[in-house]
């Protein structure tokens, strides 16, 4: 079975109050396992590209990606992938978040968790809806007929790497 058109649309309206910073940046530096603490040499630009052409576009001929994020206007939904490259490149947030987050050395600092609580506190966001997340990112992956909301999330969770101080600090 897949997930249906109807819980499609029900599961973008809770995104729209999450930061992109969440659902592309977040997701994929854990996918990525970026050490704590230290560094490993990652092209950090070309997997977070591969990740958006993965999940955000519905459209694959499109040279644009489909933001179900917040944006300032709602015809802003339909982005240019490199406006999350530059996000990696020029925000203080970033350069607060990794250790040398310069050239192709990525890591998270120590204090991963309690610069991502400022983070998110400071951008006023809304805590991860984990299940609509879940939706809209596996929005073409048939799942067997009694998968539960439940199931899905913890799938969500595992391919993530998500660990419980994460799941509790910021998911729903």
């Amino acid at each position: 079975m897949f997930l249906s058109a109807e819980q499609m649309k029900k599961s973008l309206e809770p995104l729209k109050d999450v930061g992109s910073f969440w659902g592309i940046i977040f997701l994929k530096c854990k996918q990525l396992r970026l050490p704590v603490g230290n560094t490993r040499e990652i092209d950090l630009y070309s997997a977070i590209r591969e990740f958006i052409e993965k999940y955000y576009k519905p459209y694959k001929e499109s040279a644009f990606f489909y933001s179900c994020f917040r944006t300032l206007e709602e015809r802003d939904r339909w982005q240019n992938p490199s406006v999350y490259l530059k996000y990696l490149k020029t925000n203080t947030d970033t350069k607060k978040l990794f250790n040398n987050p310069i050239e192709n050395l990525w890591g998270w600092k120590d204090n991963y968790i309690d610069i991502l609580k400022n983070i998110y506190n400071n951008h006023n966001n809304q805590p991860i809806p984990a299940f609509h997340l879940a939706v809209w990112l596996y929005r073409e992956k048939e799942w067997i007929t009694k998968t539960t909301p439940k199931d899905i999330i913890q799938i969500f969770k595992q391919d993530f790497l998500l660990n419980e101080q994460e799941i509790s600090d910021f998911l729903i």
